[in-house]
């Protein structure tokens, strides 16, 4: 078929043989050669054009049709496949087929509100202000309203009935095959062509090679998303038999990984059989301690092969990559994140962190750009880590992030990825902290901050403020004044917490008495089933660091009597007065009204840490309601790093007071930076202050409230 670009070529082709013949006849002048180079040239340029546009309106059609097979999805309530669909969709379409709300609903339906109030803050529309509502009451969207932004999304695509069937057989195919009897995939394969649904039914199908196939089929063609579609089937295997052909070194990786994994294996049934004899006889110990140092050897050779393996097949993606990827790498969003992922698992973390560098490192991350929006998500999910908002939304971004590069066909989630990229994120941002939001003046804003690292010391013209979108070019800042300072150590020292936990807490505490300012008074607090002071209120550095020496784990969860005995030695003292209490544990939420009102008309603040196995939910909300912060340890050695930070949090503390407009909606964010820097927080707020029902019992305590001051600015138990 002859398009633009073709006749073209062909009036090119034409050219060049009229030039030949002119020249070997000797009629060819000056004035015939420019003319001609200037229309070679025009054309040439018109040519570049057009394929540029062409491929351009191929991928604005290809998106489209996510959008329509995201809002049949969600129609269907398979929310899950929807957020995968939209995954494929950059922003420069958002705003006409208004794929952000869509976006949004779904991450609603899946209970993600944060994120979903995240992605509407800007939308004025009724039912994005309805969406809005629902997701700051935790509960999802109606079906009335779920109905009507489904319909108007498929109104504004304006498919045809014949275009429709073709897709919707298309979208069943790509995304629910699972779902489908034989005869139901026949039947709608016969409706579609489509690539990727032909290689979504063969992934369902285990023909991995077919699959393989098919993607790299569509690669050939240029397309950069393809290219990292094949990527992934080769990082998963999927084309295992394809690469051991004529390949030696790929050959001699494998074959010693599949050695590897046989022997162990084979040693793991050794070590059962030691275990349990088969002739009922009791296990001989010298036998089962030889085959599990074996074991141990088998298992250790398997992870190296493993690791061998995985770290060949990613730098061979690595070159692959480099030799398809634009020119403008550096500026490509979705390149610079993949090629992150690859180099950290060659285990080269200083380019992964360069990779990173080049979205994260700028002043506004491209949210035109295929990833674009869900990296700038990502950044806020990882400021509201820091803010002690929990991780679930950067989990669940980070994992729609990464399955976008198997548009829908295949994912992939590292989470040792994940983890790199949290903390490569935390050191980007760390170093403020906003303590607490005051509305009570509203429009005036009351916010305490802190300083969580160095010596740095904040004024107006260092710090930069956004409320809610709107830049905040006045206030007043003004640092406290601590005149003394009491702070009450209370560890749990329940069974759990015996071996790395008590020893690497003790250690932890330890650093964290001699990191404090002569003249803070300190106190210890152990407790499993009930409470030991172990050492009053004292100046004396020394007589706490010996007295925590003496913690020995055993015993159950008493959270309560831990927080009651450290606010009984707070309750005398005067000045700034804390809490830090770390936890392991569940107790069932024993934590009630009358202490937590004891500690907020005392004025005593408490910090919460969490270890693995600890009530994430329930330890957070005991901080936020005494205006602390919950801080979850992902690993027992990063306590005296956290013990550091909370030092920061009450030592170096900073108040800013300004105004804000009124014509904003009552979900509101507040973004203080440091200018000429990187370090950022963030915290989201209320303009109207709820009141929190503080109650025993676990369902209770699930209902999370934004507005946790609810004791300290009342002073009052809560109704029930």
């Amino acid at each position: 078929m002859l398009n633009t670009q073709n006749i073209i070529l062909i009036v090119l082709a034409a050219e060049g043989l009229l030039l030949l013949i002119l020249t070997l006849f000797g009629k060819m002048t000056r004035k015939l050669f420019l003319m001609s180079a200037f229309i070679t040239l025009a054309a040439c340029a018109v040519n570049i054009w057009l394929g540029r546009t062409e491929e351009k309106t191929a991928v604005e059609v290809q998106q489209k049709e996510y959008v329509y097979m995201a809002a049949r999805l969600t129609e269907q309530e398979h929310y899950e496949q929807a957020l995968t669909a939209l995954e494929q969709v950059t922003d420069s379409e958002n705003e006409e087929y208004g794929v952000v709300l869509l976006r949004a609903l779904d991450y609603e339906m899946e209970q993600e509100y944060r994120t979903a109030i995240r992605l509407l803050k800007d939308s004025k529309e009724e039912d994005a202000l309805a969406l809005s509502a629902a997701a700051k009451e935790e509960k999802p969207a109606g079906e009335e309203l779920r109905g009507s932004i489904v319909s108007a999304t498929l109104d504004s695509l304006a498919y045809s009935k014949d275009e429709q069937e073709e897709l919707d057989a298309r979208m069943k195919l790509r995304y629910l095959a699972r779902y489908m009897s034989d005869t139901e995939k026949a039947e709608a394969q016969e409706k579609n062509d489509d690539d990727y649904a032909s290689m979504r039914t063969a992934v369902e199908d285990a023909r991995f090679e077919d699959a393989y196939e098919l993607a790299k089929k569509r690669a050939e063609t240029g397309s950069i998303r393809d290219a990292y579609l094949v990527s992934e089937m080769y990082l998963q295997n999927y084309d295992r038999h394809v690469q051991d052909r004529g390949d030696a070194e790929y050959v001699l990786l494998n074959e010693n990984f599949n050695n590897s994994l046989i022997s162990l294996n084979r040693e793991a049934v050794k070590l059962a059989d030691a275990k349990k004899p088969a002739d009922g006889s009791d296990a001989d110990e010298e036998t089962v301690a030889d085959m599990e140092k074996k074991y141990s050897m088998a298992m250790a050779d398997y992870s190296i092969a493993s690791e061998e393996i995985d770290v060949e097949e990613a730098k061979r993606v690595l070159r692959y990559l480099d030799s398809v990827q634009p020119e403008d790498i550096e500026n490509d969003i979705a390149a610079q994140f993949y090629r992150a992922q690859l180099l950290y698992i060659c285990g080269d973390t200083a380019a992964a962190e360069e990779a990173l560098d080049h979205i994260f490192r700028k002043e506004e991350i491209d949210r035109q750009q295929w990833l674009g929006n869900d990296c700038r998500m990502l950044s806020d999910a990882c400021l509201d880590i820091l803010a002690g908002a929990g991780r679930g939304g950067f989990d669940r971004i980070f994992s729609h992030l990464t399955a976008a590069y198997g548009q829908g066909i295949l994912s992939r989630n590292d989470q040792n990825f994940s983890a790199f990229c949290e903390d490569y994120l935390t050191r980007l941002y760390k170093g403020l902290m906003i303590q607490k939001v005051d509305t009570s003046a509203f429009p005036e804003i009351s916010v305490e901050l802190s300083v969580t690292e160095g010596d740095l010391k904040l004024n107006a013209d260092v710090l930069q403020l956004t409320d809610t979108d709107e830049e905040i070019r006045e206030f007043d800042i003004w640092e406290e004044e601590v005149s003394r300072l009491s702070v009450c150590y209370v560890l749990d020292i329940s069974g759990s917490m015996e071996g790395d936990y008590i020893a690497d807490s003790k250690r932890a505490i330890r650093e964290s008495v001699s990191g404090m300012e002569e003249g803070t008074e300190m106190g210890l607090v152990l407790f499993d089933n009930e409470a030991y002071v172990t050492c009053p209120m004292t100046m004396s550095k020394y007589s706490v660091i010996t007295a925590v020496e003496s913690a020995q784990a055993a015993g159950g969860t008493n959270i309560a009597a831990g927080l009651e005995a450290g606010c009984e030695q707070l309750l005398h003292v005067s000045g700034k007065k804390v809490i830090i209490l770390l936890s392991d544990g569940y107790d069932g939420g024993s934590v009630g009204d009358e202490l937590m009102t004891r500690l907020v008309k005392n004025d005593i603040r408490v910090y919460t840490i969490g270890l693995e196995g600890c009530d994430e939910a329930y330890l957070r909300r005991i901080a936020e309601g005494c205006s602390g912060r919950f801080i979850k340890a992902a690993d027992s050695r990063d306590l005296g790093s956290i013990y550091e930070d909370i030092q920061g949090y009450i030592e170096k503390v900073y108040h800013l007071r300004y105004k804000v407009s009124t014509e904003k909606d009552l979900d509101r964010w507040l973004l203080v930076s440091l200018k000429d820097s990187l370090v950022r927080a963030r915290r989201e707020y209320d303009t109207v202050q709820e009141e929190q029902d503080w109650t025993d019992t676990d369902d209770d305590w699930k209902k999370e409230r934004q507005s946790s001051d609810y004791f300290r600015e009342n002073g009052g138990e809560a109704e029930r």
